[in-house]
């Protein structure tokens, strides 16, 4: 499963950002962690990354946004002057993740990237996880190793709970569930990555879902991001946590039922600490979409529209009115594509 490894230069890739679709809370670890489960759908709002191999020791990041602070700002102009600061090259996801991909094959040599920012940062979109695993991929892509390396995906999960999604979601047993009627379409879905995973344990233990029916999203980033170490701070494992049974069913196939409600545990902490989530969600309802809910840990908050007509629409208005960054967005496929480039 996979691209198959190829040994050049240069390579280039569009990490997607993601939505959560549920997420509730089972129990907290001993390590700190949280056990839950949660659905993830990758969708086409991206960031750029670009990548060479180079014959020094040095791994260099050059990490901006896109296409530029002053238009960041001016979509957000009430948002904090610390909301556009990146963290130094040697803390960046993508750095740590090309030394430990450099000290897990025995590479010499070193990579120089080029990182353009567009997937929001504390918005709970995952762009700092979906930029590490497409520098993994990037990386065996440059070093001739075959992208379903086992070592590949090692890494990912030690790097950080959402990495191992943009990696390489596995399906386990997805066609066991599916009916007779959909049994053809799941093994199709079983032979190949798909843009839509369970995640359980802290997010590392993965089954690939069937596809869902058509989704359109509408995304609002508010001018205040979230920190997630804060939100799981001020969050509360419920007594009796709600069951991700409804999703672990096929999505689709000639029936093309609904998907289950959206929902997030963390939304109720995340409303404790900004006032902005309310305010998202309500502009996201006070449009006509559906479903409106937070994406991770927060900030970002999007909702269900019928059709991409709709979406553009809605997202439109909702820029028009200075709501925050908004956008429309469709599922994507995973994992991202690396593209050699000459």
């Amino acid at each position: 499963m996979g691209q198959a490894a190829v040994k050049c230069t240069v390579v280039e890739t569009h990490p997607p950002a993601k939505l959560n679709l549920y997420l509730e809370l089972l129990g907290k670890r001993a390590d700190g962690y949280h056990d839950l489960e949660t659905v993830m759908i990758a969708i086409g709002h991206r960031d750029r990354l670009r990548v060479t191999r180079t014959e020094h020791s040095s791994i260099s990041l050059e990490c901006r946004w896109s296409p530029s602070v002053a238009v960041w700002r001016q979509r957000l102009p009430s948002a904090a002057p610390d909301t556009f600061s990146l963290p130094p090259a040697a803390q960046n996801l993508v750095t740590r993740a090309l030394e430990r991909f450099r000290s897990a094959f025995g590479v010499g040599g070193g990579f120089r990237v080029e990182l353009d920012k567009r997937i929001p940062a504390g918005a709970g979109m995952g762009g700092a996880s979906s930029d590490a695993a497409s520098a993994l991929l990037a990386a065996a892509a440059l070093c001739g190793v075959e992208p379903n390396d086992p070592r590949l995906l090692e890494i990912a999960a030690d790097l950080g709970s959402d990495v191992p999604f943009f990696l390489r979601p596995r399906a386990e047993a997805v066609a066991d569930r599916a009916t007779a009627a959909d049994e053809g379409a799941a093994a199709g879905e079983c032979g190949r990555s798909t843009s839509m995973a369970l995640a359980a344990g802290r997010g590392e233990r993965l089954t690939a879902l069937i596809a869902a029916p058509k989704l359109h999203f509408v995304v609002i980033y508010p001018p205040e991001p979230l920190s997630t170490p804060r939100v799981f701070s001020h969050c509360q494992v419920p007594a009796d946590p709600q069951s991700a049974a409804g999703w672990t069913l096929p999505l689709g196939g000639k029936d093309r039922r609904e998907i289950p409600p959206l929902f997030n545990r963390l939304s109720e902490p995340a409303r404790e600490i900004s006032g902005w989530i309310e305010k998202a969600l309500r502009a996201l309802e006070g449009v006509g979409l559906r479903g409106a809910t937070m994406t991770g840990s927060g900030s970002a908050c999007f909702a269900l529209a019928d059709s991409a007509r709709a979406a553009r629409r809605a997202a439109a208005l909702l820029s028009a009115r200075r709501t925050g960054l908004c956008f429309a967005a469709v599922p994507a496929s995973l994992p991202a594509t690396i593209r050699t480039m000459t």
